[in-house]
């Protein structure tokens, strides 16, 4: 069985001329969903083997607090500048080159590609992944490469169940 969370990063400042996008961060509320939402993940007992972020900050902070709540050294979350700004199809090529020793996997990155990835991989238009939104993909296989149809598919959708 291979998992792949992708994670739309949390809430983040408003766009800011004198900033630069990359270095907008979370807001308050940003930061509190996503401990909200790690905490669910762990509750259920989802620990990913490896964990994959852009080098946004408000992607990476995200990561760092999923990363604390599962126990996992913030040195360990692979930073990938191509997450930030790339084509959809670049989530799909990550994942693909996973070492087949490794069961599950978390990315965490940005709208639009992100949305676009999760409709490819499940193989469905979803309309949008919410900030901070999780989608869990599992497919009966054990190798990266050779992922097709999900054997199971679920949105965990910050609105709904933080309510």
């Amino acid at each position: 069985m291979k998992t792949v969370y992708l994670v739309r990063h949390s809430k983040a400042e408003s766009d800011n001329p004198l900033m630069k996008d990359i270095k907008r961060v979370l807001t308050r509320v940003g930061i509190e969903r996503a401990e909200k939402m790690a905490l669910i993940l762990t509750g259920n007992y989802i620990l990913p083997d490896l964990i994959f972020s852009s080098n946004a900050a408000r992607a990476y902070q995200t990561a760092v607090i999923f990363a604390r709540q599962f126990g996992i050294p913030v040195k360990k979350i692979e930073i990938d500048h191509l997450l930030y700004g790339c084509h959809y199809h670049y989530y799909n090529e990550l994942v693909s080159f996973l070492n087949n020793g490794i069961s599950s996997v978390m990315i965490v990155g940005h709208n639009p590609a992100i949305s676009h990835a999760v409709s490819d991989l499940i193989k469905k238009e979803i309309d949008y992944l919410p900030p901070c939104g999780i989608a869990c993909i599992g497919y009966e296989t054990e190798n990266w490469e050779k992922l097709s149809y999900p054997d199971t598919f679920e949105i965990l959708d910050p609105r709904i169940l933080l309510k």
